[in-house]
């Protein structure tokens, strides 16, 4: 556990017509939720702040596996 986190954003559109995003974080070698962030919009730093937290509660990951969102290719999150 806790060698690969797995990376993903979900969407989903509410009854109002309004769109919500999620980031799911997974660990791997278990398929165990992390965590989710539930938000109408993701920006680069507010994945950086929420890694943040799943670092704090969960410990450091060997590494990180994700897609090529605007959110994960940023300047930001790469210098992260």
């Amino acid at each position: 556990m806790n060698a690969v986190w797995a990376l993903d954003f979900m969407r989903d559109t509410l009854y109002s017509g309004r769109i919500l995003r999620t980031l799911n974080v997974i660990d791997e070698a278990n398929r165990g939720a992390l965590g989710i962030e539930v938000a109408v919009s993701i920006s680069a730093a507010r994945v950086i702040t929420f890694l943040n937290q799943m670092i704090d509660l969960h410990g450091r990951p060997q590494a990180i596996r994700c897609d090529n969102g605007s959110e994960l290719t940023s300047q930001a999150f790469t210098d992260w």
